[in-house]
């Protein structure tokens, strides 16, 4: 787990207010603008918006170091597993 993510993870468990913003655009100009906006983590939304998972894979490569969670768009184990981390 990078850098970045143990730092979310320890932020929130320590009830810091952290910053973000929905994701659903499948445009990598977007996440890169939002990962230098400020915000703390960036929520890409799987669920309900037309996101493959190359594009969630592209989006969160783009925002990169910037942690990124992911509402995967089913609880299908075989689909967990191959969602990008």
């Amino acid at each position: 787990m990078g850098h970045m993510m143990r730092n979310l993870k320890q932020r929130l468990k320590k009830g810091t207010l952290l910053l973000s913003t929905l994701v659903s655009i499948p445009a990598p100009q977007v996440a890169e603008i939002l990962s230098q906006a400020g915000f703390d983590w960036l929520f890409i939304d799987g669920e309900h918006s037309s996101l493959s998972d190359g594009k969630i894979q592209q989006l969160i490569q783009t925002a990169a170091p910037l942690p990124c969670l992911v509402r995967v768009h089913s609880l299908d184990e075989i689909t967990i597993k191959k969602s990008p981390r």
